[in-house]
């Protein structure tokens, strides 16, 4: 019994098949690139920071960091979307909140109170006025003489 005994195979592979192999590897290539061009075009998209991100996290600082005008109990505990009164109030905490942006953004804050505490607005050192501005609305609690409140906290955003 003879398997392996045919030798016509192994003399008809070089001189007859190398063209037909060259074309093969220059389609092989160009079909890899043409796939990776797909790939990375969907890709792409799927990774693009949307434009008001960084709007989104600073104003967020606002009623949720203590270091901004978020409650903070005598436990040094964060209550998130509640706004303490008497650091509203002072206008140099909005300055003190936000050191690490520079003049790129320019804020305004108001604070409206439907029980009776008031409404107040405080302001960055460049905000500048006028009309050329964005407005969020948000919802928040305001604590104010040992009792937490529903209130409405407006954000304006200028581009500095």
């Amino acid at each position: 019994m003879k398997l392996l005994t045919n030798t016509k195979a192994s003399e008809n592979w070089a001189p007859g098949s190398m063209p037909y192999f060259i074309i093969f590897v220059i389609i092989l290539g160009f079909s890899t690139v043409v796939f990776l061009i797909i790939i990375n075009s969907f890709l792409a998209g799927s990774v693009e920071i949307p434009k008001n991100v960084e709007e989104r996290i600073l104003m967020e600082r606002f009623y949720n960091s203590p270091d901004c005008f978020a409650y903070e109990d005598e436990n040094s505990r964060t209550y998130l979307n509640t706004i303490d009164w008497n650091k509203f109030k002072s206008n140099t905490a909005i300055n003190k909140c936000l050191p690490s942006i520079g003049s790129k953004y320019a804020f305004k804050l108001e604070l409206d109170n439907p029980e009776g505490i008031g409404r107040l607005s405080v302001t960055t050192t460049n905000w500048a006025g006028g009309s050329d501005f964005r407005l969020d609305q948000r919802n928040v609690f305001v604590y104010h003489d040992n009792k937490i409140q529903n209130s409405k906290l407006s954000i304006f955003i200028q581009n500095a």
